[in-house]
């Protein structure tokens, strides 16, 4: 047994030693400690230690240097953390620091998916079963926080070792209290970087993450003064462990910092989101009154506890350095500070972003919450806002006369505000604790996902803040983002209607709030086959805008965008409601966040127009646009990168189309992480992009990767059906058909279910169903296929159809070849039409697989100088593009039939020259399992017996 788990049960009687010998004389406590008694001496060594750094220090700030105890024990296969050592994924580079919780690291991932630093913490904690499994939950759910004042939580988990680590963002910066100290913060800096926090707090709390141990030390300010949040989460892993149920982890691990402890957390009562305002009105008012709330004598942690559950902490007036600083904390910061610290949940701030009003109206000199405020004080206010303005005694007046109007309106307004903010507390509150261990089974409550997380709060909406309608918006319109962002559209679509519906309610139905939430119901209603219904939405919401005149606000763009996103598949039309949006958001909101995916939207719409130059160009302009932006979105970013990415390779232009595929994986990757659905959507196309383009061992690393996080866990369609495509995609190419045979049912299957059937992308599925099919031979069940891929392609708008058709026509070439039907496979390759929009390098690949089909097709009809023309064409087409070596596999496919050619015609040694150059593609493209190395190796053969010489 270790010293930490020896010292666990004689913590009280350690305690109260150090209360005794800190009362004592500096001079005369060595003696003190000699003279200890039997049942104290065993703590001697402990109490010099914690003695020796308590020296000159008789206020709390020594918990904070507390020297570590000896830390349990490594197993000894283990080796301790040191700079090149390995920890999971990642390597050590340097250590950043040390204290009795454990050490932090500079650190970076050493399994090559991404050259990234990161802050590796490594806690010194006992833990219990099931470490792994609370990890990786906690993980997911903090993995969704992303602002730009919270570091992010990158992984977590459980090295080989049994080790736990957190790899967090690393952050160049000083503790929030250093940096102030360093540089002589004033007053309104400091509050300034408090809002900073508020905002970032109250962004995880929207998100149901509470923090549970704020402090300046979780609290760094870079050199710019921008404000990052560390260790989101990480309390509620060391408290939730259930292997470390000793009397100091209990003591420790319910607050990590007892000075900035709730006195909930004390209790060691269940928290929520008023335990953070708490934490932050400790941190608030050490950062403005320069002192802690608790003044004590000894600095014991007994008294310490005592203090923050019972004692009122004084003013922060009357503590501060200076009377200037005295002067300025007096009456609304001393308010403020003290709402923020109450002892009852109840009578602190009902939230984070209350405080922070509170604290944005000081700043602009209007009344506080906090402090109840007389018409006086609030004319008073209004008088020093306005002073430029006030002039002689009767405008002075004038003001108070008006004030008093306008602080009885305030006063109604603050009291609603603070109910339904009460109201709206309550409810996530409420949500917070069905995940606690109060409940009939504590241990399934503890496994609550986020997703049931949400789903409680749905439920439990029905009957809550019925009586107040722009409270229950409120909170439907968060819920219905969080469904939206784990990929559930059908319950994010019925949140966002009664969102609408509790507006019109409150608000009536001719409000331009009522129109924004139609519209943005409308938006979510897309891709979920209710067209009518979406359609009814943008019309009520069009029809309230005209009527109030409203031509050019935000809103009418939004309205405007979702227009042409519903009308996606009517070109002209969706071209001319795109455009007109973005030209709105340029003339008269550039500065809108909703612009770049405007940009976006018309990019797309362009794209299937095959205006492509122009779709490139909304894409940038979107991308340089979200750049600007403080806090830019990952999903408008990775959405324009990946179509961007897709261009360039529709052009051609392979290098580009690989780079700005690897800037969205290191995007995705950097803010989702490995498991994010949009991480799997990315890594399966840069796959396939990566598969057409001769990099087949790094295309099988991405795809292999993407399928076994896919298979490790509880998908939504969009990434599950991404990933199987273009996994199936891969395999057909390398004809690894038997492989096939499962996806190749499982997406025909998949999207059956999406819009009635009634979609391009079945039609794109049976398409690889039927050319699995033929490469088994099995040419029933691929003809079956193929007539109903073009049975729907005929019931669909061609505008829906976009880049489907030709490979269509394609596997219908390839199919009457093996009816031995040339003239029949001659028909389909006609039918086949070039991509407009394009430059004149492009090489088109689908045409130039065409013209080798071509080639097969006239060999078959016995026209051998007809094929080899067709087949030379392809390749002199190849001659001049100068990344040839990027498509061999396609080069492959033109030399097949022009060594055929070239046989028919008796040239076999120029044959078999093709036909080994064409081994040499296939086997660096699909590596050696390809079967359709066998398809060259057949040819091949029949070339050397006619080059065989005669006996």
């Amino acid at each position: 047994m270790n010293r930490l788990d020896l010292l666990a049960p004689r913590w009280a009687e350690l305690s109260a030693l150090l209360d005794e010998a800190l009362a004592l004389p500096a001079a005369q406590r060595e003696a003190w400690l000699q003279a200890l008694p039997e049942t104290g001496a065993g703590l001697r060594d402990t109490l010099r230690e914690l003695l020796a750094a308590q020296a000159g220090i008789e206020t709390g700030d020594f918990l904070h240097t507390l020297p570590r105890l000896d830390a349990p024990a490594a197993p000894p296969d283990i080796d301790e953390p040191a700079p090149g050592r390995q920890v999971g994924p990642y390597r050590l580079v340097q250590a950043l620091g040390q204290g009795g919780m454990g050490s932090v690291w500079l650190a970076e991932r050493a399994d090559g998916q991404l050259k990234r630093r990161v802050a590796l913490k490594l806690p010194r904690l006992a833990w219990g079963a099931g470490l792994a499994q609370r990890l990786a939950r906690e993980r997911d759910i903090l993995a969704s926080l992303e602002h730009p004042h919270i570091a992010r939580l990158y992984d977590a988990g459980v090295d080989e070792h049994g080790r736990p680590f957190f790899a967090m963002e690393w952050v160049d910066g000083r503790p929030l209290d250093a940096w102030c100290a360093a540089r002589g913060a004033d007053l309104p800096t400091r509050v300034a970087l408090l809002l900073q926090v508020c905002d970032a707090v109250a962004h995880a709390h929207a998100r149901l993450v509470v923090h549970r141990d704020l402090k300046p030390g979780n609290i760094l300010v870079t050199e710019q003064g921008e404000v990052r949040l560390l260790d989101f989460g990480i309390a509620k892993l060391l408290e939730d462990d259930a292997g470390g149920t000793g009397a100091l982890t209990a003591l420790v691990g319910a607050a990590l910092t007892p000075d900035y402890a709730s006195p909930e957390q004390i209790a060691g009562a269940p928290l929520t989101t008023a335990s953070d305002v708490y934490s932050l009105g400790v941190v608030a008012y050490e950062l403005l009154a320069g002192a802690r709330p608790y003044r004590l004598r000894r600095g014991s942690a007994a008294e310490l506890e005592e203090a923050i559950a019972a004692a009122d902490p004084p003013r922060a007036s009357s503590v501060a350095p200076s009377p200037a600083l005295r002067r300025a904390l007096r009456g609304d910061l001393d308010a403020i500070l003290e709402k923020a610290l109450a002892k009852s949940p109840a009578q602190r701030y009902a939230s984070v972003t209350a405080f922070a009003d509170d604290l944005r109206r000081h700043a602009r000199g209007e009344p506080v919450q906090a402090r109840p405020a007389g018409r006086l004080l609030r004319a008073r206010k209004f008088v020093v806002r306005h002073r430029l303005g006030v002039g002689a005694a009767v405008a002075v007046l004038l003001a108070l006369l008006a004030g008093t109007g306008v602080s009885l309106w305030q006063a109604g307004m603050a009291q609603r505000e603070a109910r339904r903010a009460q109201a709206v507390q309550a409810f996530v509150t409420d949500i917070f604790r069905a995940n606690t261990d109060a409940q009939p089974d504590p241990e399934t409550a503890r496994r609550t996902t986020a997703r049931e997380l949400l789903d409680i709060g749905a439920q439990r909406l029905q009957g809550h803040l019925r009586s107040d309608p722009e409270g229950r918006a409120e909170v439907l319109g968060l819920l219905g983002g969080l469904y939206y962002d784990l990929g559930l559209d059908e319950q994010s679509a019925a949140l966002y209607g009664q969102r609408a519906a509790a507006l019109q309610e409150a608000l009536g139905p001719r409000d331009a709030r009522v129109a924004r939430a139609l519209v943005e119901h409308a938006r979510q209603l897309d891709q979920l086959g209710r067209d009518d219904e979406q359609q009814r939405a943008l019309d009520e919401a069009q029809a309230i805008l005209d009527g109030l005149r409203d031509h050019d606000s935000a809103t009418r763009a939004a309205l405007l965008d979702t227009q042409g996103l519903a009308a996606l598949h009517d070109g002209p039309r969706a071209t001319a409601l795109a455009s007109a949006a973005v030209d709105l958001y340029r003339r008269h909101h550039p500065d809108d966040p909703n612009f770049p995916f405007a940009l976006n939207r018309l990019g797309n719409v362009l794209w299937n127009s095959d205006r492509l130059a122009e779709a490139e160009a909304a894409f940038v302009e979107s991308l340089d646009r979200l750049d600007r932006q403080p806090n830019p979105g990952v999903s408008a970013r990775l959405s324009a990168l990946l179509t961007l990415a897709h261009i360039q390779w529709l052009q051609s232009r392979l290098d580009a189309s690989e780079a700005t595929y690897r800037r969205a994986l290191a995007l995705t990757l950097e803010r989702n992480g490995s498991a994010h659905v949009d991480t799997l959507h990315t890594q399966s196309r840069f796959a396939w992009l990566l598969h057409r383009t001769g990099r087949r061992d790094e295309a099988w690393q991405l795809m292999d990767a993407a399928t076994a996080t896919l298979a490790a866990g509880r998908y939504t369609p969009h990434p599950t059906r991404s990933v199987r495509t273009h996994h199936l995609q891969m395999l057909l190419a390398e004809g690894r058909f038997e492989e096939a045979a499962t996806l190749a049912d499982w997406v025909v299957a998949e999207y059956r279910t999406v819009a009635g059937g009634r979609n391009a992308l079945l039609v794109a599925c049976l398409r690889l169903q039927a050319e699995q099919r033929l490469g088994l031979g099995r040419l029933a069940e691929a003809e079956a296929a193929l007539a109903e891929a073009q049975a729907l392609m005929r019931e669909l708008d061609p505008g829906q159809l976009g880049p489907v058709a030709n490979p269509v026509h394609m596997v219908a070439a390839r199919l009457a070849l093996r009816r031995q039907q040339p003239e029949a496979a001659l028909q389909a390759l006609a039918r086949i039409e070039p991509r407009a929009g394009l430059p004149a390098q492009a090489l088109q690949p689908e045409l130039l697989r065409a013209q080798a089909v071509r080639a097969e097709a006239l060999l078959a009809q016995g026209q051998p100088a007809a094929a080899r023309a067709a087949a030379q064409q392809v390749l002199e087409r190849f001659a001049a593009f100068a990344q040839r070596e990027r498509l061999g596999a396609l080069e492959a496919e033109a030399l097949l039939p022009l060594g055929q050619a070239l046989r028919r015609e008796g040239r076999s040694v120029e044959a078999c020259a093709l036909f080994d150059a064409a081994r040499r593609l296939r086997l660096a493209a699909f590596g050696e399992r390809s079967p359709l190395l066998g398809e060259v190796d057949t040819a091949r053969a029949g070339c050397a017996e006619a080059t065989a010489p005669s006996r």
